[in-house]
């Protein structure tokens, strides 16, 4: 997005004609958004000189099945987002991020500098801080991804207006207000601030789909009634409220006969006797109202119609089977979100004394993860402002109560130590509980990307643990000089550092039951398809082509 100064210098360079077709064009262009003062991103300019990637911390590693391994990103989450990019472009289920929340409290920082509530550019920082990495964001997320960002009232409203703007309004699934200090904050001064909300967009509302929320203890509980089929409860068969009337629905108006000795409920009388009685849907006060069902579904479902007589009066109601869930309403409020108790007192009691500032509730932070990715329980989930982890606890927690296969990725700085000794020690200890799962840890490094024949093989060399994680196989069968070989139960990996020894990894290539990959150093983007004409192989040409993507990032965010 230009600047205000960039664009006075463009037009400066104007003709007459060129300045009315602009002013036209701009005029077409108006309407509801957001703007701001934008300034640039040290961190940006860092993408611009040097490639990110990553190196892989083998120490930090913790051993797992190799379907299971979950993966934590150490370093600037814009440079992680970058390298995602790359590795994980359309392959992410759900994002759920907290980022910072701008209220001046000096725990976050911008071009290496804290913001606090005297800044004048605060919000307009923050802004920029907060689309750069949206955009990134966006590319990953499959079709049918989702992406769910937590804030306060602070930010709420330039938050919306940017989302609406990067994701499209059509694309906001809604927004929810969490219920997350029931006690409210002590220190507002009007109104004691109790909750906060939850942003929900889909990539593409067309392939967004959300489940229900499961039911709760309390909630089961409302369906004291059982039988072979269910638990139920008994509702009354005639409509209330809006649409109850014979003159909104018609078709629902109509009369029931029911056995007096039997309670045997017929659509026609059978037989002129004082045994049968004819009922219409009318309310206490004589009114006219319409029945439920219709007569067709009467008639396959005339089994869970319950008959009584009470107080010289049928009742006729209908078995409401109990549920999977309710549809999740946009309000939450429930003990289980409470921030301190299930978030702030959660991490002091695995971690003992160490601090970390707001963390969220757990259950809060595993329904939403539930609603987004309860139908696809393979879902990658991103969260790269990660804090404390406990998007990776929600995200196993969830999988032992379904028996779900999820996998996180987390990314997040080490600013106050916060991945070395907040997020890593306490999946850590958190993955004790899970045996089989692993984690996989890295952190970023840089190196230049100019066009020169030399750079590009320090490049491609640099490369190959994100290769690895990008094609998610980390068993090294062969690791020689030349070229490496990576084996999973499903797959073959082959990186090709020098084209001379081709021939050789043939050899690697006869396995009809495993996918095969291969990466070949070239300083172009080389066609190796005739190498490889008898095989059943995909092959790609490295590094040129992560240098030119890495250019399309670049752009992304500063165009």
């Amino acid at each position: 997005m230009a600047t205000a100064m960039d664009n006075k210098l463009k037009y400066k360079k104007y003709d007459r004609n060129q300045l009315i077709d602009e002013i036209t064009q701009l005029k077409k262009n108006k309407g509801l958004g957001i703007s701001w003062e934008e300034s640039r991103e040290i961190v940006v300019d860092e993408l611009q000189e040097n490639l990110p990637f990553l190196v892989n911390d083998f120490n930090k590693n913790i051993e797992g099945n190799e379907n299971n391994i979950n993966s934590i990103i150490e370093g600037e989450n814009l440079h992680s987002l970058a390298i995602l990019n790359q590795t994980h472009r359309k392959k992410i289920d759900l994002i759920y991020i907290d980022p910072p929340y701008n209220t001046g409290a000096e725990s976050w920082k911008y071009n290496n500098k804290f913001i606090n509530k005297e800044d004048a550019f605060k919000h307009s920082k923050w802004l920029q801080f907060m689309k750069n990495r949206l955009i990134l964001a966006k590319d990953l997320l499959k079709d049918e991804g989702i992406i769910v960002v937590t804030i306060d009232n602070y930010e709420f409203g330039p938050l919306t207006l940017l989302m609406d703007e990067i994701f499209r309004e059509t694309n906001r699934l809604n927004i929810l207000s969490i219920v997350h200090n029931p006690r409210g904050r002590s220190d507002d001064k009007f109104f004691a601030t109790s909750h906060e909300y939850a942003l929900i967009y889909g990539k593409n509302i067309n392939f967004s789909f959300t489940n229900k929320l499961k039911l709760t203890e309390e909630q089961k509980e409302d369906y004291p009634e059982e039988d072979e089929e269910s638990r139920y409860r008994l509702i009354p068969f005639q409509r209330s409220g809006s649409n109850s009337t014979p003159k909104e629905r018609p078709n629902l108006y109509y009369p029931l006969y029911i056995n007096k000795k039997t309670n045997e409920v017929s659509l026609s009388l059978r037989k002129k006797n004082n045994l049968w009685i004819e009922v219409y849907p009318k309310d206490s006060e004589n009114k006219k109202r319409v029945w439920r069902w219709g007569k067709e579904t009467l008639i396959e479902r005339m089994t869970e119609i319950h008959i009584s007589f009470s107080k010289n009066k049928y009742k006729i109601n209908v078995k409401d089977r109990i549920k999977e869930g309710r549809i999740a309403k946009t309000v939450w409020k429930d003990p289980k979100y409470d921030a301190s108790s299930h978030g702030t007192n959660r991490i002091k009691k695995i971690l003992g004394d160490k601090k970390f500032d707001y963390p969220k509730s757990i259950y809060a932070v595993k329904d939403i993860v539930d609603i987004c990715t309860r139908h696809n329980k393979k879902a990658l989930i991103l969260d790269f402002f990660a804090g404390s982890g406990t998007t990776g606890h929600a995200v196993l927690e969830l999988n032992k109560d379904d028996n779900g296969e999820r996998k996180f990725i987390l990314c997040t700085n080490n600013e106050n130590n916060v991945c070395t000794e907040i997020c890593y020690p306490y999946i850590k200890k958190i993955l004790k509980n899970f045996p089989g799962i692993g984690l996989n840890y890295y952190k970023i490094n840089h190196t230049d990307f100019n066009n020169l024949d030399k750079t590009k093989q320090i490049i491609f060399n640099c490369y190959i643990e994100t290769v690895l994680f990008k094609e998610n196989i980390y068993k090294k069968v062969e690791n020689k000089k030349n070229f490496v070989v990576c084996e999973n139960i499903s797959k073959i990996l082959i990186i090709v550092k020098n084209q001379l020894f081709i021939d050789e990894i043939k050899k690697y290539l006869n396995h009809k039951n495993k996918e095969t990959i291969i990466y070949i150093f070239s300083l172009a983007e080389d066609n190796f398809s005739e190498e490889f004409g008898d095989f059943n192989v995909k092959v790609f040409s490295f590094p040129t082509s992560l240098i030119n993507n890495h250019r399309v990032i670049i752009n992304n965010i500063c165009n």
